[in-house]
């Protein structure tokens, strides 16, 4: 049986009908991502059809790499941490909450255009470097909420445990939010990183005697006014449990490859909360945007070309990147 092509908006707009992606493929293959022309994606009433300019690689992008979704993502493009330009619109009904997981349930930004719902799509501001936002739309917004999850009055003291890409984001925004950070972790060059960023004070999170001196400094000796984890270790999750004062919010984002242990009664003497959270909403995406414009908060990222995606990959999987990377068309 002949099935009749799908007339597309795309046609008529003189839009191409094949595009460059980086596509998921069979892990035993022994290329789990190439790079190949796929067909410009379809466009629904409630979508808008994005011109990508930039995506970044997040360590997200690892799950469907590796092959922990099975074999829904065969033949999907990848990548969820992107901005562009709309070259199409249906006819968008917006709303103010909700996620939609692209690069892991349906295509996602690896390629030169995608479609996303237009209730998902939040304004760049034009002052801003377009190419190199994109890490804000996932690393960032996780990072922007998880300060909102805090529920601190501003000038509050907060330690972030672990500086990568959420943890350095998350001392950023809890400065531009009004915060008194301090940054935990073991690599010098995170902590030099963090310190850059607007950190007011760095410590190695191993150093029991130079963490109790900071705290004394800022006169929190009984803790931090609350914590964010930024990182999976138990040591991070321990540090945060330990330097939290009473009543204070410790927030999780980091994800542990495992069970991790605490101590309830830690939480019971001191009334500590643990709170859970995740990316944000679109109204929370907008939230963030004002904060970026106002404070500049703009990422450093490496950017490549869509041809380098795959070896990009393999860097991060293997854990030899040297920064945020990502690819601009």
């Amino acid at each position: 049986m002949v099935v009749p092509e799908k007339p597309t908006a795309n046609r008529r707009g003189g839009l191409p009908d094949k595009m460059r992606a980086a596509v998921f493929q069979k892990v035993v293959v022994g290329e789990p991502m190439v790079v190949k022309d796929i067909h410009v994606p379809f466009l629904d009433k409630d979508e808008i059809l994005v011109k990508i300019t930039a995506a970044s690689l997040c360590g997200s992008d690892l799950v469907p790499y590796k092959g922990f979704l099975g074999p829904k993502t065969e033949g999907m493009a990848g990548g969820h941490e992107a901005v562009g330009i709309v070259a199409a619109a249906g006819q968008p009904q917006f709303c103010e909450a909700g996620k939609l997981n692209q690069g892991f349930d349906i295509n996602g930004f690896l390629a030169e255009y995608a479609v996303v719902k237009g209730q998902f799509a939040v304004k760049v501001p034009d002052c801003l470097p377009l190419e190199r936002l994109s890490p804000l739309f996932c690393a960032g917004i996780t990072a922007f909420r998880a300060v909102k999850q805090l529920g601190l009055p501003a000038r509050g003291v907060v330690g972030v445990f672990g500086l990568g890409g959420v943890g350095i984001f998350a001392v950023r925004f809890a400065r531009a939010m009004g915060f008194r950070v301090v940054g935990f972790d073991v690599s010098k060059s995170a902590l030099a990183a963090a310190k850059s960023y607007g950190a007011e004070e760095v410590v190695d999170s191993s150093d029991a005697v130079a963490i109790k001196v900071v705290l004394e400094k800022w006169n929190v000796a009984e803790g931090l006014d609350g914590s964010l984890v930024t990182t999976g270790a138990q040591a991070a999750f321990t540090g945060a449990i330990t330097h939290t004062g009473f009543n204070g919010t410790i927030v999780a984002v980091g994800v542990p490859m495992s069970n991790i242990q605490i101590t309830i009664l830690d939480f019971v003497k001191k009334g500590l909360r643990l709170q859970g959270t995740q990316s944000g909403t679109p109204l929370e995406l907008k939230q963030m945007m004002k904060v970026v414009e106002e404070h500049k908060i703009v990422p450093d990222v490496e950017l490549k070309g869509i041809e380098d995606v795959p070896e990009m990959m393999k860097a991060l999987a293997s854990g030899t990147a040297s920064a945020k990377m990502g690819v601009v068309f």
